[in-house]
């Protein structure tokens, strides 16, 4: 894979924004072309080799941009490796277990073969634009409760999955068996090279079959 990632996020106030943000600096880090972009303003996604979807969670669904999309892009998203967060729960419960995925986005990461969902804490602060948002503001409520560290260490293992290990190729082959007398495996032991992993884009042809016969009733429950 040519390392392109996408990081795509519904959002109304910004904070699920400045995640996105955060996890898609990480992967740059780690050597892969990334970019975070408001979900509305992505039209395709064929440049990309694997997604990250982020949604925040208002009332317990995830914002209608990252539904959406999901819907708009779910047979290209069934191709790629792909990973879900949400964002919104204004404690610090987030920290201390794994929060589950509410239903409509559970049932979409079980039709397009989603790799791995987390919760992350939200930010709830002055200038909220929602009537809801303001609400909660007034009883006490607000505060910023993301995480970063946690999101860098999530967005880390997302970068270790699609870097991929030393390839085999067969010049690399002949070098070595020049050099070791044709004792193949003892000395590609001894060198630490292994067998190349599957590609973090490839799918068995049953897993691809099973999303796409099912996924066009997948991510429509969430709305």
């Amino acid at each position: 894979m040519t390392g392109k990632v996408l990081v795509a996020y519904g959002t109304t106030n910004g904070s699920t924004a400045q995640i996105a943000e955060a996890v898609a600096q990480v992967l740059r880090k780690e050597g892969l072309t990334a970019e975070a972009r408001p979900a509305p303003s992505v039209a395709n996604i064929e440049t990309y080799d694997a997604v990250v979807v982020a949604g925040a969670l208002y009332a317990g669904r995830w914002h209608k941009d990252a539904r959406r999309f999901v819907r708009r892009h779910r047979r290209a998203l069934a191709e790629r490796p792909l990973w879900f967060f949400s964002s919104g729960p204004l404690d610090a419960l987030d920290s201390e277990q794994n929060i589950p995925p509410v239903s409509g986005v559970r049932r979409a990461m079980d039709r397009l073969g989603v790799r791995e969902h987390v919760t992350f804490g939200g930010c709830l602060e002055e200038g909220a634009r929602s009537r809801a948002a303001r609400m909660l503001l007034r009883t006490g409520k607000g505060g910023d409760f993301r995480d970063f560290p946690a999101i860098e260490a999530w967005a880390q293992r997302i970068a270790e999955e699609l870097t991929p290990t030393q390839v085999i190729t067969p010049s690399l082959w002949s070098a070595h068996v020049s050099r070791h007398d044709g004792d193949r495996t003892p000395g590609f032991a001894q060198q630490g090279l292994h067998e190349a992993r599957v590609p973090a884009g490839a799918a068995s042809h049953d897993q691809e079959c099973g999303a796409l016969g099912m996924v066009d009733q997948g991510i429509e429950g969430a709305e």
